[in-house]
């Protein structure tokens, strides 16, 4: 997704690509001008800023994320929370819509904002952000998307937040409870029998990398039972720093930190799925703290899948 920001501050116009996202800051100051006939939501709420959403490559797109980084000043984290509606225009049907990373300053709120669109090939929609309604409820949707807790793997206790099945209509994936990384990923649709790419005890064969090898430095990874010199994301146990976003619209996992036995070299992993979408994203980065002599650095790889059917 690309695009740009008018110079009013008050529009934003996003092109659709497949996979990618849109990273724009729109500041919500001031009220914006009031309609001739003001609708329920204008009646409600005092400030609103219009957001246009472009569909250039020539693909319909049903319930496509569009994500945004916004800005509310004068407002803090609980009613951004409880205030914030997204309603497409004309029409003033609301429209799911999920916050997340949000930060407070001096001013205001920092954080993003996402919410689904469906378009026709080169249409066109408008939508409207509204907030400022301390009489507001905090919203609900059941947007599709859903987290609970992981089961089929080690236990741990207490349970970690990361340790979840996410799952919408078109897959489901199990975060291993140790890691957090992808143990088993089920595709729902398609032969109507489900295929499992199977990930083992601490041992992922979904997401088999970041990782690293380095045989001056030989350890006894988990369930190996063996020095070896590869080290993996998947042995974080746990993971050193995480953050969880979850949500009717979206379900993100960030993992980062150095390696456990290879503190040279940092890397991160963040996992992204959304509701209504048949894939989930995957964002990692690698990069070396200090001079260091390492034989391989692998990154984004997926593979090794053990196949089996039924769950």
């Amino acid at each position: 997704m690309t695009g740009f920001i008018d110079e009013d501050q008050t529009m934003i116009r996003l092109c659709f690509y497949p996979l990618a996202c849109v990273c724009f800051l729109l500041t919500l100051a001031a009220q914006c001008q009031a309609q001739p006939t003001p609708s329920k939501w204008e009646q409600a709420w005092k400030k609103w800023a219009t957001i246009q959403v472009q569909e250039p490559g020539g693909l319909p797109r049903q319930q496509e994320p569009v994500d945004v980084e916004i800005r509310f000043d004068g407002m803090t984290i609980e009613r951004v929370r409880k205030e914030v509606r997204v309603v497409e225009i004309p029409g003033g049907s609301e429209v799911p819509s999920q916050l997340h990373g949000l930060a407070a300053d001096k001013t205001g709120v920092v954080g993003r904002l996402t919410f689904p669109a469906d378009l026709k090939a080169k249409e066109t929609k408008t939508f409207r952000v509204y907030f400022d309604n301390i009489k507001a409820d905090p919203p609900t949707y059941d947007a599709g998307l859903t987290t609970m807790p992981v089961t089929g793997f080690v236990k741990i206790e207490p349970p970690r937040p990361f340790g979840l099945t996410v799952q919408n209509e078109h897959i489901r994936v199990d975060l291993h409870p140790r890691s957090g990384q992808i143990g088993k990923l089920n595709f729902l649709k398609g032969t109507g029998k489900p295929f499992i790419f199977v990930g083992g005890e601490q041992d992922s064969k979904v997401h088999w990398g970041p990782d690293l090898r380095n045989r001056k430095r030989l350890f006894d990874p988990p369930y190996k039972g063996h020095d070896r010199g590869w080290e993996y994301t998947h042995y974080w146990d746990p993971p050193p720093h995480f953050v969880v976003e979850k949500g009717p619209v979206l379900f993100k996992l960030k993992r980062w930190g150095s390696f456990t036995h290879n503190k040279e070299v940092f890397c991160s992993v963040t996992y992204t799925m959304y509701a209504h979408q048949p894939y989930i994203v995957v964002d990692t980065e690698m990069k070396t703290l200090e001079d260091y002599e390492v034989e391989f650095l692998r990154d984004d790889e997926f593979g090794n899948f053990s196949i089996t059917r039924g769950f």
